[in-house]
């Protein structure tokens, strides 16, 4: 996904605000996308109160379980 990334950001946005822009669109996406890992996990380990537990909910072979 690193790839396309680049010139999308860039082409959204003018020259004036461009590094601006693609900056600040990058780390509000890091910021959602990565940011409500730790609650997850939080809630995993506490529902399973096994840490251990906790990953393995969250492996695909597991979905059927």
């Amino acid at each position: 996904m690193y790839a396309p990334l680049g010139p999308l950001l860039s082409e959204m946005f003018g020259t004036r605000v461009r590094c601006t822009g693609a900056s600040l669109g990058y780390q509000l996406a890091a910021l959602i996308g990565g940011g409500f890992t730790p609650l997850f996990a939080g809630g995993l380990l506490s529902a399973s109160g096994d840490a251990r537990s906790a990953p393995s909910r969250c492996s695909p072979s597991s979905a059927g379980s």
